[in-house]
């Protein structure tokens, strides 16, 4: 089990995310790595967030409880994992449902064909952090 602090700390130290300062009325520090950014506000005492920056929108926002669990249980890594893989289900999802609308409604060809380009793109961005998220589990056994 971790804490919201481990988990950023963890952030820190992972190579692959990417970090930030904000200077602002609020200043914090953050790190962020595919759909997910975490940030601390202050010192050791200091609020930690964990952010899903993909559902769209000008703002982020906090993830599921869920998906906070997954961070808590398993850390960083494997947190941000399963939020992106949690997006990319989402999008599918989405997708999925409009080309049902379009199929049973107005036919456009070139609309049918953009959203299967889409729903291969999220397929194969899902099968990569699927196979990601498989190797560093097997990595660190």
């Amino acid at each position: 089990m971790y804490t919201l602090r481990d988990i950023y700390n963890q952030a820190k130290e992972d190579r692959q995310s990417i970090s930030s300062t904000s200077t602002g009325n609020t200043p914090y520090e953050s790190e962020s790595l595919y759909d997910c950014k975490i940030t601390c506000h202050g010192d050791d005492d200091g609020d930690v967030l964990i952010l899903n920056t993909a559902l769209g929108g000008d703002w982020y926002t906090n993830i599921a409880k869920v998906l906070e669990e997954i961070f808590i249980v398993h850390g960083w890594r494997i947190g941000v994992y399963e939020l992106t893989l949690s997006n990319c289900r989402q999008k599918l999802e989405t997708i999925e449902k409009e080309i049902k609308e379009e199929v049973n409604g107005r036919l456009n060809p070139k609309k049918i064909k953009s959203l299967k380009n889409s729903r291969n793109e999220v397929m194969n961005y899902y099968h990569s952090i699927k196979k990601k998220k498989f190797n560093y589990i097997t990595k660190k056994e």
